[in-house]
């Protein structure tokens, strides 16, 4: 089961329960999504950072290739 059938399902599950296991459900719920885009964010800026060092990495063994660039 995905994250998105995941949360769906606690969301079903909320909108069924006593109001307190409701609230409950619903935080929870809403705590798995925010994590969920947290950790999509922080891939996105691991893979960001490990372009970055490519590309320094590139200059530093072609230096001449950042002159060319900028032409």
């Amino acid at each position: 089961m995905n994250i998105i059938e995941k949360r769906l399902e606690k969301i079903k599950e909320a909108e069924q329960s006593p109001e307190q296991e409701m609230k409950k459900a619903k935080f929870e719920a809403e705590q798995e999504i925010r994590k969920a885009e947290i950790d999509f964010k922080l891939q996105k800026l691991k893979l960001q950072l490990e372009a970055k060092e490519m590309e320094f990495h590139k200059f530093q063994l072609h230096p001449e290739s950042l002159t060319n660039d900028v032409e």
